[in-house]
């Protein structure tokens, strides 16, 4: 399993919560500037990669996965639809940085 893909998984259980370099760098047993490198390693994978939805965001020194913003409309269209049969409880929930005009 490599670092990168450790540190995606790692963001995408943290959710909006989104973690820092020192919190990455104590769970991974990396130094931060390692967690760094690989933090802008996978930003760039994310930005070069037209298949993909995601992109990292760092606000705060915080680094959280979030959808791309091109993708807002298509996430607006289903705002309150249920996501899965599974689990009819959960419903799509905007995330603040990318939909501006949610409060």
């Amino acid at each position: 399993m490599s670092k990168l893909a450790e540190i995606e998984a790692l963001l995408f259980v943290a959710g909006e919560d989104g973690l820092k370099v020192h919190q990455l760098s104590e769970i991974l047993s990396l130094p931060p500037t390692g967690v760094l490198q690989s933090l802008e390693k996978l930003a760039e994978n994310y930005q070069t990669n037209p298949d993909s939805s995601l992109t990292l965001l760092e606000t705060s020194k915080n680094y959280k996965l979030v959808t791309k913003p091109e993708f807002a409309e298509i996430y607006e269209s289903i705002r309150g639809h249920r996501l899965t049969r599974a689990y009819p409880e959960l419903h799509w929930k905007p995330c603040r940085s990318l939909l501006t005009s949610n409060p």
